[in-house]
């Protein structure tokens, strides 16, 4: 709608939604339900004031769920800490570097945004910046060797630029196609982007999405990184999201979960997102062999296509027994209520290929729950602190998932994540169909590790990177001309 009206978006942020939300919802009651017409014409009210919930309804992940590991092994619970470090130290560097030896950097920009090039080229060569004052460079950063363990080189001349906006797209086709390629390099294009995430103009915004595909197609990761950023102060809090991004995309791993216990599951996330734009649902899948959250395979389908779903499920099955033997159970983190008819595909598939395992299905709401909401009354901020659960049913669970630990600190006031678990074992003893306490929990514990793995940002999640991801490579793929992902896109992580 802003964009139709020209009307510019305005977020106005509430620093803590939970202080926010508490006085709302007890002005609300005590006007319009603790008055003696509500109770005596709708509903009789005992108790005028919030439910304490029950010790035997209130768990917590398992102690050490929030610890990441870095450069030479060492731990932190933050992720820019860990990766950069701050004035307390850390600074560890990433969990692995690279194994791809000859990775290169390229430009994608307009012809009148060289200079941004250039500035772009310094910083992350060297860390150097230009005083606009004397013309003298200073060091402001760390390059991008000295964070992530990756030089930055690039080939003479190699960039690509454009004449203007409205022939960008032409311009950049022909650049690649006349590109000199170097078949053993690895090559990440940096796309300064000259349009504003705010532009009221759609088409504007397309020129991304056809870059991102034409890149795909060479088999090119990229990082967009909008014209304007880099000569502002705010950049320092922009690079070191940059930087983790393309540390993922080259293949390394920024951090990593502090895993005591290997699993044999096969993982499986679905996400979703629906364009207003194109009118469709298109759902995303990631396929991940481990609890350690490193992701094997990514793909795209329309919403009514789960055909293709389980497809590629029998598939990642197929790699999964030759790598590793049979595994123990499939999890399958879904957006939404999986209906019976389509569970049924699934377990049918796995019963077909001689599989006698039990399916989880955690339906993870990609909102935050605000139907139930808990408050910590005994701390100030009136968050539960980190790695909370709350029960509501027998299936159904609050995770509040954020960054209040032990220790004082700064971090997001997010509300829980609701989810819903359910299992489906076909030809089980009855008691084996029942999902147990200790299951649910340690589904639970999944999910709150997995959000812990998102590379896009430093900012720690509330949902998990199985859901994140999926939804985030459905966001794009509609906009591609052939409406599917390139062969290359399902094993890189060129979306962050």
């Amino acid at each position: 709608m802003s964009r139709e009206l020209g009307v510019i978006e305005h977020y106005e942020k509430i620093p803590n939604r939970y202080a926010d939300t508490l006085p709302k919802i007890r002005s609300f009651a005590k006007e319009y339900l603790y008055t003696e017409e509500f109770n005596s014409t709708v509903l009789k009210i005992t108790c005028n004031d919030f439910i304490t919930v029950p010790d035997d309804k209130l768990t917590e992940v398992t102690q050490g769920s929030n610890v990441l590991l870095f450069g030479r092994s060492q731990i932190s619970f933050d992720p820019y800490t860990g990766l950069f470090g701050n004035r307390n130290g850390g600074g560890y560097g990433p969990y692995s570097a690279t194994e791809k030896t000859n990775v290169r950097f390229f430009f994608i920009a307009q012809e009148s945004q060289k200079d941004v090039c250039r500035s772009l080229y310094c910083i992350l060569k060297d860390g150097m910046v230009k005083n606009p004052s004397t013309g003298a460079y200073f060091q402001k950063y760390k390059s991008l060797a000295d964070d992530i363990l990756q030089p930055f080189n690039t080939d003479k001349n190699g960039s690509i630029f454009f004449q203007s906006v409205e022939t960008a797209v032409e311009d950049i086709r022909a650049g690649l196609a006349k590109k000199q390629w170097d078949d053993n390099a690895f090559y990440v294009a940096l796309y300064i982007s000259p349009v504003d995430r705010d532009d009221p103009n759609p088409e504007r915004h397309d020129i991304y999405f056809k870059v991102k595909e034409m890149l795909l197609e060479k088999g090119v990761t990229s990082q967009a990184i909008y014209n304007e950023n880099p000569g502002k102060n705010a950049f320092q809090f922009h690079l070191p999201n940059i930087k983790t991004a393309i540390l993922a995309k080259i293949g390394g791993i920024p951090w990593q979960l502090q895993t005591r216990k290997k699993s044999n599951d096969v993982i499986i996330g679905v996400g979703a997102f629906k364009s207003e734009k194109i009118g469709k649902r298109y759902i995303g899948s990631a396929f991940c062999f481990n609890n350690e959250g490193v992701f094997q395979n990514f793909d795209c389908y329309r919403d009514d296509d789960l055909d293709s779903l389980v497809g590629d499920i029998r598939k990642a099955l197929g790699h999964f027994v030759i790598e590793s033997g049979n595994p123990d159970r499939v999890i399958i983190h879904y957006y939404k209520t999986m209906k019976e008819r389509d569970s049924a595909k699934i377990t049918d598939m796995l019963y077909k290929l001689g599989f006698s395992i039990p399916v989880y299905i955690v339906t993870i709401n990609k909102t935050e729950a605000s139907d139930y909401v808990g408050f910590d009354t005994e701390d100030p901020g009136l968050m539960p602190k980190s790695g909370t659960i709350v029960r509501l049913s027998y299936n159904e669970f609050l995770l509040y998932n954020n960054a209040r630990y032990d220790k004082p600190g700064r971090y997001d006031f997010l509300f829980p994540v609701k989810l819903k678990l359910k299992k489906v074992y076909n030809n089980a003893a009855p008691e084996d169909k029942e999902l147990r306490m200790d299951e649910a929990r340690a589904l639970l514990n999944q999910v709150y590790k997995f959000s812990r793995m998102y590379w896009k940002s430093v900012k720690q999640q509330n949902l998990p990177i199985t859901i994140k991801y999926p939804e985030m490579v459905a966001e794009i793929v509609p906009h591609f001309r052939k409406e599917e992902l390139p062969a290359f896109g399902k094993t890189n992580l060129w979306f962050l």
